[in-house]
């Protein structure tokens, strides 16, 4: 199969030599520009970049750089860390119409820079009265990966919506590992409520255990330097 061949040009903004390429880098092709059917799941593991050469490196970057106005591509380039990325990610976010878009656009800079436009747009959207945005952009609040986030999720735990609410407590019995916890003590296994949320808010032992799962599953960083 001929890769280069396969791949749509329009995308490829510069020569491209995959057979002198490494596997690593030959993959990352691979994903990007040829199938890109585990892109568009959000499926693609990107550890094989620490396996780049440093050229190889640059080349992937630039390849993505070029083409950070398709969505798929952004949150590749925050993790392979191309900080030239950053203002034209920002352009972006300003020219964007829609919040979703701009929260998409959004969490690329977050990842890259923890830039403050990701976190004002997840406000924005927790204040907002949109359910389904809510919805749709729960794991986008989870990514802040900090007492924000799980400030957001006690908020959006008694929204006007009442699937809103559910999957709030869903995320927070998750992170708190309450199933588990409400089982060892032989207490009923029903899904805990907000009451039982919101009696420990102040604990900081409780809140701690939720950051830590928070960071362990949500944090999202650069893969190479």
């Amino acid at each position: 199969m001929n890769e280069r061949a396969d791949a749509d040009s329009s995308l490829i903004p510069e020569p491209v030599d995959l057979q002198a390429a490494s596997p690593a880098f030959r993959r990352f092709y691979h994903v990007h520009f040829v199938d890109t059917i585990l892109l568009l799941r959000n499926e693609v593991d990107l550890d094989f970049a620490s396996r780049l050469t440093a050229n190889e490196l640059a080349l992937a970057r630039r390849l993505l750089r070029a083409n950070l106005q398709v969505s798929v591509y952004r949150n590749s380039a925050a993790l392979l860390n191309d900080r030239e990325a950053i203002p034209i990610l920002e352009q972006l976010v300003e020219q964007a119409k829609q919040l979703t878009e701009k929260i998409d656009i959004a969490r690329a800079l977050w990842i890259l820079d923890r830039s403050p436009i990701y976190p004002s747009l997840i406000d924005r959207l927790v204040r907002g009265r949109n359910a389904a945005l809510k919805q749709q952009h729960i794991y986008d609040i989870l990514q802040l990966a900090d007492r924000r986030a799980i400030d957001h999720l006690y908020t959006l735990a008694q929204d006007q919506d009442e699937a809103v609410r559910d999957l709030a407590i869903f995320h927070l019995t998750d992170l708190a590992n309450a199933w588990k916890g409400r089982w060892l003590n032989n207490e009923s296994t029903r899904t805990p409520d907000l009451e039982y949320f919101l009696q420990r808010r102040e604990s900081s032992r409780f809140i701690k255990r939720m950051l830590k799962e928070l960071r362990e599953w949500h944090d999202a960083r650069p893969l190479v330097s």
